[in-house]
């Protein structure tokens, strides 16, 4: 049947915050093959001069599994180029990104991910995820551009799947990202 989800980020200060809110559905097409997509709504909060906006925007995700350990998947998030005003120019911005995971071992995932959009430079990104116990997952992960340490951790229990992460910004600080899943089939 595939997986619905549910997912909210928010960064920001009181001059200026983003916050998203998303709800996706993800299904599997044979044994390799997984299809993707999630519609986000954004609220944007730009001081007191230019107020508020409300907007959505949606991403497509695709991941292949060609051997046991190995995955890799590729998503565009923003397909839809979404506007924040009546200017051309101000747009949430469309990212790209191709990434893999390996599992080394049972408890240890090592992972990479290229990252380019139409706003900012490319970046790559690098992580691992241990696995102490099987429902608890910790990860941590580093970012090239701009230079950023990530962390975080995901409680997987039957159907029920809860992730907490955090990046550190050199410019905006702590920005934390939660999000709660919920698989209906098997």
């Amino acid at each position: 049947v595939g997986v619905f989800h549910l997912g909210v980020d928010r960064f920001g200060y009181d001059q200026f915050s983003s916050n998203k809110f998303g709800i996706g559905y993800s299904r599997k097409f044979g044994k390799i093959f997984s299809l993707g997509t999630q519609i986000n709504i954004h609220w944007l909060h730009i001081g007191d001069i230019y107020g508020n906006k409300v907007t959505a925007s949606g991403s497509l995700s695709f991941i292949v599994k060609p051997m046991k350990n190995w995955v890799i998947g590729a998503n565009v998030y923003n397909i839809t180029a979404t506007p924040i005003s009546i200017d051309a120019r101000d747009r949430i911005n469309t990212i790209f990104r191709l990434g893999t995971s390996y599992n080394v071992a049972d408890k240890l995932l090592i992972s990479v991910e290229g990252e380019a959009s139409l706003q900012y430079d490319p970046t790559f990104k690098a992580g691992l995820e241990y696995k102490p116990i099987k429902i608890l997952a910790i990860r941590a992960g580093i970012n090239t551009y701009p230079m950023s340490p990530t962390f975080g951790f995901g409680i997987n229990y039957k159907k029920i799947m809860f992730d907490f992460a955090g990046k550190w910004h050199p410019v905006l600080g702590f920005s934390p990202i939660g999000s709660f899943s919920y698989s209906f089939g098997k």
